[in-house]
C-alpha cells in the first residue's frame, strides 16, 4: 500500500466515522486516563501526545457539526488521500451490469458481472449477491471484500464458511454479497514491479505510465471497487441501499474503513484486523506489531 511516512498520521476509522457525521469521544474508564487538550492542536490521552482529529489545520476547534462534516472532515480526507491511500479512481465512463440467477433452497444467488470502461479500455469484476427468499421489501446487505476466496456459487458450502457465513446472515433476513479483490487489482508480496494496476487502474491510466506518487494503488482500487457495487446496489430492487455495510480483514479491511470514509452510502463499516494504517493509534507501537516501514517495505502498493 502506497503511502508516505508521516509521523502525525491518526487513525483512520476517526475519517470512517465522519461518513455519516458521528463520533464519540467517550473513553473506557480503567483503560485510558481522561483525554485533556495540551494545546491548540494536540490530545494526550494514556499520557501519550497525538493530533487532535477535532481541531481544523488553522488551529480553529471544531464545536459543531457543521465545522466537522463541512470542513474538518474534508481536510482529513484530503490528507489521507494525498498522504496514505492515494486519490481514488475517477468514475467509470459508462458501467453495466450483466446478471445471472442460481435459485438454491433459501435464497437466490445473483451473480452480476460489473464491467466498467475508462479511458483505456473496459474490464469487469463479478459479485457474488445472496438474496433471502420470501422477502416482502428490499433488505439490508453486507458486502464482503474478499481477500481469502471465501465466497462459492453454493451458500451451504462457502469455501471458507467462518469468513464469509451466508447462511447466518440469509437466516437472519440479510442479503450477503462479495467481490474478490483480486478480481479488481492484484494483491502481491513486495509488489514493486506494478502489477496492482492490474486490471482497473491500467483504464485509466496508460500501461506504460508512470502513476503520479499520490495515485491510488491496490487498497483505494479496492475500495473504489465497493463503490461500484454500491452502484449496483442501487439498481437491485432487493437491496435497501440505505443499510449496506461494507466488510473486510486484514488489509481488506482497510479498505473497508477507507470505502466507508469516502463514500457516505455505506451505513455501516466493520473492519477486522486492520493493523497499521488501519484502526489502531500508529503513533502507539505494540512490540511485534506492524509499523510503516512494514506496510512500505513488504506492501508498497
Amino acid at each position: 500500500m502506497f503511502m508516505r511516512s508521516v509521523g502525525w498520521l491518526i487513525m483512520p476509522a476517526a475519517v470512517a466515522c465522519a461518513a455519516w457525521g458521528e463520533t464519540s469521544a467517550s473513553a473506557n474508564a480503567g483503560t485510558f486516563e481522561q483525554t485533556r487538550r495540551i494545546s491548540d492542536n494536540m490530545v494526550v490521552l494514556d499520557g501519550r501526545t497525538y493530533p487532535d482529529p477535532l481541531v481544523l489545520s488553522d488551529g480553529t476547534p471544531v464545536s459543531t457539526t457543521s465545522q466537522w462534516l463541512d470542513a474538518r472532515r474534508s481536510e482529513l480526507l484530503e490528507l489521507f488521500q494525498d498522504q496514505v491511500y492515494g486519490y481514488l479512481l475517477p468514475e467509470p465512463l459508462d458501467i453495466s451490469y450483466t446478471t445471472s440467477e442460481i435459485y438454491h433452497e433459501t435464497c437466490t444467488l445473483k451473480k452480476v458481472e460489473i464491467s466498467l470502461t475508462g479511458e483505456h479500455g473496459t474490464a469487469s469484476f463479478l459479485v457474488r449477491v445472496f438474496v433471502p427468499h420470501g422477502i416482502s421489501e428490499p433488505v439490508p446487505a453486507f458486502l464482503l471484500i474478499d481477500n481469502r476466496g471465501a465466497s462459492s456459487d453454493d451458500p451451504s458450502t462457502p469455501d471458507d464458511p467462518d469468513f464469509f457465513p451466508v447462511e447466518q446472515g440469509i437466516a437472519r433476513g440479510y442479503a450477503m454479497a462479495a467481490f474478490h479483490h483480486r478480481d479488481v487489482a492484484r494483491d502481491e508480496w513486495k509488489d514493486t514491479a506494478g502489477h496492482f494496476r492490474t486490471p482497473m487502474i491500467n483504464l485509466f491510466y496508460a500501461p506504460g505510465d508512470t502513476l503520479p506518487q499520490n495515485a491510488g494503488r491496490a487498497v483505494s482500487a479496492w475500495a473504489w471497487g465497493a463503490m461500484r457495487v454500491m452502484d449496483y446496489f442501487q439498481t437491485d430492487p432487493d437491496i435497501d441501499e440505505s443499510r449496506v455495510a461494507v466488510i473486510g480483514h486484514s488489509r481488506c479491511g482497510k479498505t473497508a474503513l477507507w470505502a466507508g470514509a469516502m463514500d457516505p452510502r455505506f451505513a455501516m463499516v466493520v473492519g477486522n484486523g486492520t493493523g497499521c494504517t488501519g484502526a489502531r493509534l500508529n503513533r502507539r507501537y505494540t512490540p511485534g506489531s506492524e509499523t510503516l516501514d512494514t506496510i512500505n517495505t513488504f506492501y508498497p502498493s
